[in-house]
């Protein structure tokens, strides 16, 4: 039985895979990726298919297939996607190493928590099939474990490990428990001591991690197996003996050069210069074919061809916060403002470049800021808030409702989760089924105000 049949991997979605990210990057590069919304996308390593569930229901009309070695969760992801109806979707059982060679090209790969957790031969085969398979102008998703942090990491899986042998563990579950108690020992212990004291403050991230991400992510993180991080100089040198680069990072605000150093360097220099400034220990990155030339930095003429959006609302008369990443911008110049309450008024649908009438400065500061967002596609969303009609039996985004019945997490049609705090709220999510009239799920909040407060916020949350 495979590690992940025994112990489940979570399963959710990640923003920074979409092929809507990796289209916007690779534009801003220089490059012409394929229309996200008709592409074709592969996910290795795909779980119980949480990642691709919510991006076939949003683009009816790509075409994507995950694969998985562990039978289990890919029976789950089989069975949510029939109950879905999504036709557009498939998954398969499946060793890397056994990918069939007649697939065809796909425009966007995906392989995220693979590259550092397999053998050395399947991590290089996951190369072998973006090399083989991956579209002329197509980028890949590899998320991986980075050094210089990642060496801490390894660190600590090792006297874990260790002590978990001492203590004849058995099982899995086991290893999970025994590893918790014995980091907050440790660090217990190495807090009293002047020697070890500042050790302990880098014990206490690793316990933070353990504690927000639960023990099953941290069995797999961690504990399992394979556990091997890369620089990202190392990483970019396997890439080239496979025809491929290091593209960017799969984040905006690393497009820009930083200042690092006194002397020139190429791209890759300067990204490894800024992960040890950093202590960086993961990775998103985003991968293209060596021959593509790329623009680095981007030119600002391409934020012509972008599209911005952005959960905004006014928190000041001249402050503006991103209600999703807690960013904040604050500017006393009219065309920012102006800027900035545009695209708070239609979030969460998209403003062209053209109609916000901005300087490509301007825009490029607030996205590397995380305030504002470019996109690629021309409508994020369908409608626009001022457009947007209400019907009697208003249907929640189909795969953030069968969520809700199991968790409080749930995935939104531009693929980023939602937290549903409020135990009415998941209710109420799950009574939006497109069938059931508001009159009935009124109960819910004691009055119809607070429950059109709450159908406002799913809007403002790209659920509904």
């Amino acid at each position: 039985m495979n590690l992940y049949d025994e112990v489940e991997y979570p399963s959710r979605s990640f923003s920074q895979t979409h092929p809507e990210r990796a289209a916007t990057i690779g534009t801003m590069l220089g490059m012409s990726p394929p229309v996200p919304a008709t592409s074709r996308i592969l996910e290795a390593g795909c779980g119980s298919g949480w990642n691709l569930i919510p991006m076939a229901a949003a683009m009816p009309d790509a075409r994507l297939f995950g694969f998985d070695l562990a039978e289990s969760p890919i029976e789950s992801a089989r069975r949510d996607t029939a109950a879905l109806g999504l036709k557009n979707l498939r998954f398969e059982a499946l060793d890397v190493l056994d990918f069939p060679s007649d697939t065809g090209e796909f425009d966007y790969i995906i392989a995220h928590g693979f590259y550092s957790w397999v053998p050395r031969h399947a991590r290089l085969k996951l190369l072998e099939i973006c090399r083989a398979h991956l579209s002329p102008q197509g980028l890949a998703f590899i998320s991986f474990n980075a050094n210089p942090y990642s060496t801490v990491r390894l660190m600590w899986r090792g006297m874990l490990l260790y002590h978990a042998q001492q203590m004849g563990v058995k099982s899995p579950q086991e290893l999970i428990a025994q590893s918790e108690t014995f980091l907050k020992t440790l660090r217990d212990q190495w807090e009293k001591r002047p020697t070890t004291r500042f050790h302990s403050k880098l014990l206490d991230l690793q316990i933070d991690s353990v504690r927000s991400g639960g023990g099953n992510w941290f069995f797999h993180d961690d504990l399992a197996t394979f556990f091997e991080p890369f620089s990202v100089t190392d990483f970019d040198r396997e890439l080239e003996s496979y025809g491929l680069q290091f593209a960017s990072e799969a984040l905006f605000e690393g497009l820009m050069p930083q200042a690092v150093a006194d002397r020139p360097m190429n791209w890759i220099q300067r990204e490894q210069t800024w992960d040890n400034l950093n202590f960086r220990g993961f990775r998103s990155t985003l991968v293209c074919h060596r021959n593509r030339d790329l623009v680095r930095p981007p030119d600002l003429n391409v934020f012509e061809k972008l599209r911005f959006a952005a959960p905004l609302t006014r928190t000041k008369l001249n402050t503006f916060r991103n209600e999703w990443t807690g960013s904040e911008a604050q500017s006393e110049d009219r065309r920012i403002l102006d800027i900035l309450t545009r695209l708070a008024q239609t979030w969460p649908a998209s403003v062209s470049f053209a109609e916000l009438g901005a300087e490509a400065s301007n825009l490029l500061d607030l996205t590397l800021a995380n305030v504002i967002e470019p996109c690629v596609s021309a409508n994020r969303l369908p409608h626009p808030k001022q457009t947007f009609t209400l019907s009697d039996k208003p249907a929640i985004f189909a795969p953030a409702r069968m969520q809700a019945q199991r968790i409080n997490v749930v995935t939104n049609r531009l693929h980023s989760s939602i937290q549903l705090e409020q135990e009415p709220l998941r209710k109420f999510v799950v009574g939006l089924d497109g069938m059931t009239p508001l009159s009935e799920l009124v109960p819910l909040f004691g009055n119809e105000r607070e429950m059109f407060e709450q159908l406002d916020w799913l809007y403002r949350a790209a659920l509904i």
